[in-house]
């Protein structure tokens, strides 16, 4: 498949768009980004973790969690590369209510200027457990992190 510099630039874009918005507390415009069958995963540790389909859903049951858990005012990029329709990202990421970051790693796939894929990894994964191990009865009250470590589809 061919792609011309403004599929790329456009791509970017839209990835760059997601995060000004979180430091925004502001992502209403990024809806219109979002494939109608837009697909986030992240580790299965994590509150939020597994597989999770659609924007709608996406944007009710995990933004939420995400703000709980993230400082988006604390977000730095290392970088930011495309390729083809894959756009990766690697940031700096303050957590909520601590001076502690962790590094993102978040792989997008973006096609026909729409967001369809959004997979986030993240580096020191200890430090998110015993951040989570903390708050998760905010977050999810029935879920242990810990106990989702090695199921990579997450709780049902």
């Amino acid at each position: 498949m061919a792609f011309n510099i403004d599929d790329l630039l456009t791509g970017r874009t839209i990835v760059r768009a997601f995060y000004k918005g979180l430091e925004r507390d502001d992502l209403m415009g990024f809806r219109d980004f979002l494939h109608p069958d837009f697909l986030f995963s992240a580790p299965a540790f994590l509150p939020w973790g597994g597989a999770h389909c659609g924007g709608l859903r996406f944007f009710q049951e995990i933004l939420p969690q995400l703000h709980h858990a993230f400082d988006f005012n604390r977000i730095r990029f290392e970088s930011i590369v495309t390729d083809g329709d894959a756009v990766a990202a690697v940031l700096q990421i303050g957590l909520r209510g601590t001076p502690d970051q962790v590094r993102s790693h978040d792989h997008w796939v973006i096609r026909a200027r729409k967001a369809v894929t959004f997979r986030s990894e993240y580096s020191a994964p200890q430090t998110l457990i015993n951040h989570f191990t903390e708050t998760v009865s905010l977050l999810r009250p029935a879920v242990n992190p810990i106990l989702f470590l090695e199921d990579e589809l997450g709780p049902p």
